[in-house]
C-alpha cells in the first residue's frame, strides 16, 4: 500500500498559528571518536492548541529536537522558532522528563511549588494552584505526603502538577510515563490528554510507542534511526479527549498501520 502525500510531509500553517517552527534543524555532536549527527535537516510545524507526537526507534535524535525546542541545546544548522521567538528556557514553555525529579526532601506540595520559588511568584496564589492542580491530577489529600511514600505514577502526577503550576502554553514531555507500567501509563496519557483539552496547551510529546501515539496526538511526526530526519507525518481525525474506545474504531487502526509503514519505509 502505497503512503499517502499527508503522510509524507507536514502542511503549511499560517505564522500567527503556530506554536513551534523548525526549518532545516540539524545537530551534530563532537567526541573523541569523531561527530555523531543526531538531526538532518528536520522541518515541522506545530499548531497551536494541537497535541502532536514525535514518533522514533530509540537513538533518532527525539530528545535531541525537544532540548533544542526547550533552549537546552542549540541546533548546528537551521532555525527555530517556539512562539515566534528563539528558543530559551521560560515560563511559559513546561518540559517534563522520564524521571519525575522530585526532591526527596520536600513534601508533595513543596515540590509542585518548586517553579513559583525560582520565578518568584506571590507564593498564596500559588499554593492555592499548587492544591487545585493536585487535586486536577487526582492527589488531593497528598499535599504533606513525601517521595518514598509515592508510587511510580503518582510521582509522575506530582510531576505534572509541577509543570503545570507557572500555565505555560506550550509543553514539551520526552517519555514522561515510558518507565511505568502498561496499565499506568495508559491512564496518565488519558489523565495528561484530558487536561490538555481543557487547557487548550500545545503539547509536544516525544515517544517510541505506535499506540501511544496514536491514541493521544492529532498530528504524528515519524522520524528515521540515527541521524533523525522525517519521514512524514500521520494525521489522527478523531476528537479530543480520547477514551480507550478510539483504539477499537477503524480510523485508529488506520492510523497505526500508516505510523508503522512510515517507520519501516524510515528503516526501523
Amino acid at each position: 500500500m502505497s503512503t499517502t502525500p499527508s503522510e509524507r510531509r507536514p502542511r503549511t500553517t499560517p505564522m500567527a498559528d503556530l506554536a513551534v517552527r523548525c526549518e532545516q534543524v540539524s545537530k551534530t555532536y563532537a567526541s573523541e571518536s569523531g561527530s555523531v549527527a543526531a538531526l538532518d535537516a528536520i522541518s515541522l510545524q506545530v499548531e497551536r492548541g494541537k497535541l502532536v507526537a514525535l514518533l522514533g526507534p530509540s537513538g533518532c535524535g527525539k530528545s535531541t529536537l525537544l532540548s533544542i525546542l526547550a533552549g537546552l541545546v542549540s541546533p548546528t544548522a537551521g532555525k527555530v522558532f517556539v512562539d515566534g521567538e528563539e528558543p530559551r528556557p521560560r515560563a511559559d514553555v513546561g518540559v517534563m522528563f522520564q524521571d519525575a525529579l522530585l526532591f526527596p526532601w520536600r513534601s508533595v506540595l513543596k515540590n509542585v511549588l518548586l517553579p513559583a520559588e525560582l520565578l518568584r511568584l506571590p507564593m498564596d496564589e500559588a499554593t492555592a494552584r499548587a492544591r487545585e492542580l493536585l487535586e486536577l491530577v487526582g492527589l488531593g489529600g497528598w499535599e504533606s505526603r513525601h517521595y518514598w511514600e509515592l508510587s511510580g505514577g503518582m510521582r509522575q502526577r506530582v510531576a505534572l502538577a509541577r509543570v503545570l503550576l507557572p500555565d505555560p502554553d506550550i509543553l514539551l514531555l520526552d517519555e514522561p510515563f515510558g518507565a511505568l507500567d502498561e496499565m499506568t501509563r495508559e491512564s496518565l496519557d488519558l489523565e495528561m490528554m484530558r487536561i490538555a483539552s481543557r487547557t487548550s496547551k500545545t503539547l509536544v510529546l516525544v515517544t517510541h510507542n505506535v499506540y501511544e501515539a496514536v491514541l493521544l496526538a492529532d498530528e504524528i511526526f515519524v522520524m528515521t534511526p540515527r541521524p533523525g530526519r522525517l519521514a512524514g507525518t500521520v494525521d489522527v481525525p478523531l476528537p479530543q479527549p480520547r477514551g480507550i474506545e478510539a483504539s477499537e474504531t477503524p480510523v485508529f487502526s488506520k492510523k497505526v498501520a500508516a505510523a508503522r509503514r512510515l517507520l519501516s519505509e524510515g528503516g526501523w
